[in-house]
């Protein structure tokens, strides 16, 4: 395990070294739920519903450090198939409203 972020002086950590399983299960729910789902699925699996629940409850969490958070568990599960993206970018999109 290794850490991911440090929210209240509590440490939260991901697997150092995912299974193939992960990426193949993200990719199966990128394919029948949309990429929305599958990063969900994804930061549950990878943060455990404690870690999952900090960030989302947490009050002042940034827009832009949730986004690097998801990308750096993102490229933890996919992190091997990078060269097979087409524009080698991110799957993770976020909205501007």
């Amino acid at each position: 395990m290794e850490p991911l972020f440090e929210l209240n002086d509590e440490v939260y950590l991901i697997p150092q070294k995912p299974s193939a399983g992960m990426a193949l299960g993200y990719l199966e729910r990128q394919t029948e739920m949309g990429p929305d789902a599958a990063v969900h699925w994804m930061m549950v699996e990878m943060l455990g519903p404690e870690g999952y629940d900090a960030l989302k409850n947490h009050p002042t969490l940034d827009r832009e450090i949730l986004d690097k958070i998801i990308s750096k568990v993102e490229k933890k599960v996919l992190g091997l198939m990078e060269g097979k993206r087409p524009s080698g970018k991110s799957r993770h999109r976020v909205s501007k409203r």
